[in-house]
C-alpha cells in the first residue's frame, strides 16, 4: 500500500499478485480497500485465489473476474503426445491417460509428472513404471480386479487385492482407483454418448465388452461397496 504510488522503475506497470488472497483478514482487507477503489494509473492487482466466495463483495465488485477451468483431457493429451514426438521420446499410449488423471486438469502438474516420469523410466514413458511412479496400481492390475468383480468372482478380486498389498500398494488408493474405473464403467453403460476422451480406443472397447456382463443395478452397488 506505501508503495504503489511510486512510478515503476522499468516498464510501463507495476503488477502486484496476491496469491490465495481470500486468506486475508477482514483488517487487511479493509486496509487494502481504499487502494483498490483507487488505484494509481501504473498500478495493477492481480488477486487469485481458489475460493472466490470468502472474498468480500466490496473487493470483488471492484475487480474484473477470470474463472480458470481445468483443461479438458483431450486437450492435455494432445499436447503431451505433441510434445513427447517433438522431442522424439518413446512412449506408451496408455500411459497418457493414467498421466492425465493424476495432473487434474494442469498443463504445468502434467509436465512436471511426465519430467518425473521419464527420468524414472529412463527417458522412456511407461504405463506400469508411471503407475508405480504415482504410487497407484499398475492399470492392468485395476482391469483385473473390476473384471473380477462385475463377473462377481470373489476368490479373484480377493487374490487381486493380497497381490497389490504385498507389492506396496496402498489399498486406500487401490479402492480410489477401482471406484474411477467402475465410474468409467457406468458411464459408458448409462450414458454411451459421453465422451469419454482420457482412455484409449482399447480401453473403452474393453469397458463395453465389461459392461454387457453387469446391470446399471449392480455397478451402483458396486460403487456404494467401495
Amino acid at each position: 500500500r506505501d508503495n504503489v504510488k511510486y512510478a515503476p522503475a522499468r516498464g510501463k506497470y507495476k503488477v502486484y499478485i496476491i496469491d490465495e488472497v481470500h486468506m486475508l483478514s477482514g483488517a487487511a482487507f479493509n486496509a487494502f480497500l481504499k487502494t483498490l477503489e483507487e488505484p494509481p494509473p501504473h498500478v495493477i492487482f492481480i488477486l487469485a485465489t481458489t475460493d472466490p466466495k470468502k472474498v468480500p463483495l466490496t473487493v470483488l465488485s471492484r475487480c474484473q473476474r477470470f474463472d480458470f477451468k481445468p483443461i479438458p483431457p483431450e486437450i492435455l493429451v494432445e499436447s503431451l503426445k505433441r510434445i513427447l514426438a517433438g522431442e522424439g521420446v518413446p512412449f506408451d499410449p496408455a500411459a497418457l491417460p493414467l498421466l492425465v488423471r493424476a495432473a487434474e486438469g494442469r498443463l504445468r502438474d502434467a509436465l512436471s509428472l511426465l519430467d518425473a516420469a521419464l527420468a524414472y523410466g529412463g527417458g522412456r514413458l511407461e504405463g506400469e513404471a508411471l503407475a508405480r511412479l504415482l504410487g497407484a496400481s499398475a492399470p492392468a492390475q485395476i482391469r483385473a480386479l473390476v473384471s473380477a468383480l462385475v463377473a462377481a468372482d470373489a476368490g479373484a478380486a480377493l487374490e487381486g487385492i493380497d497381490r497389490a498389498v504385498r507389492d506396496g500398494q496402498d489399498p486406500a488408493g487401490l479402492c480410489r482407483e477401482a471406484v474411477e474405473a467402475i465410474r468409467r464403467l457406468l458411464i459408458v453403460k448409462a450414458a454411451p454418448s459421453i465422451s469419454l476422451p482420457d482412455l484409449t480406443a482399447a480401453e473403452i472397447a474393453e469397458i463395453k465388452s465389461q459392461g454387457e456382463r453387469v446391470s446399471v443395478e449392480e455397478l451402483l452397488f458396486i460403487l456404494m461397496v467401495l
